[in-house]
């Protein structure tokens, strides 16, 4: 009885390790990607903002699908920048948007810009009908292990440090807004292009 009772308690010690390593290997890759975000040489390049969307869709389809969300695209204007740079920018915002869906109704994602105004640059939205961010985490939610919900699917809490890095190297900004179980939407720019 002995040997099995300790036998027990090890494989739950072997389990707690593993899970323990996991998340601090997830932890040190997300401090290399935000390092990465501030410090590699973007590409300067005209962006099909659509395709980027439409590629980053059909690869979360079974996550928005399993969530029996809907996806809603507007047109969306070309922007001057890094691809996989402006790519990160939308999977980040769209994945988060899939993590905040509120129980028992449907989940709905919109992706949408406004036109561009003369020299102004178009403003990019990804919107959703989630759950809305606490009004304790809004001041610092660009901030690195900020965690608005708990549950399946929680990352380590640097994806919105990351996205804001990004779009301040291609010379924009971003904002949100967000209303408590209305959703959020979260506005960017990327007025600049991509700079070194």
């Amino acid at each position: 009885k002995a040997s099995m009772l300790l036998s027990r308690d090890l494989a739950e010690s072997v389990t707690f390790m593993r899970t323990a390593v996991q998340h601090l290997a997830n932890i040190i890759d997300g401090l290399l990607r935000l390092s990465r975000a501030g410090r590699v040489e973007y590409r300067s390049e005209d962006v099909d903002v659509a395709a980027v969307v439409n590629e980053i869709l059909a690869s979360m389809h079974a996550t928005i699908t399993g969530a029996k969300a809907t996806v809603i695209v507007d047109p969306l204007p070309r922007a001057r920048g890094d691809r996989n740079a402006i790519a990160q920018v939308f999977a980040n915002l769209i994945g988060n948007s899939a993590k905040s869906f509120a129980p028992g109704r449907p989940g709905r994602i919109k992706v949408s810009a406004s036109a561009p105004v003369g020299s102004a640059p178009p403003v990019y939205c990804v919107t959703d009908n989630g759950i809305g961010i606490p009004e304790a985490y809004r001041p610092k939610i660009f901030q690195v292990f900020q965690h608005v919900h708990d549950g399946p699917g929680r990352g380590e809490g640097m994806g919105l440090a990351i996205v804001r890095r990004i779009v301040e190297r291609h010379g924009g900004r971003i904002s949100f807004e967000s209303r408590s179980n209305e959703g959020t939407p979260f506005f960017f720019t990327l007025s600049a292009g991509a700079s070194a």
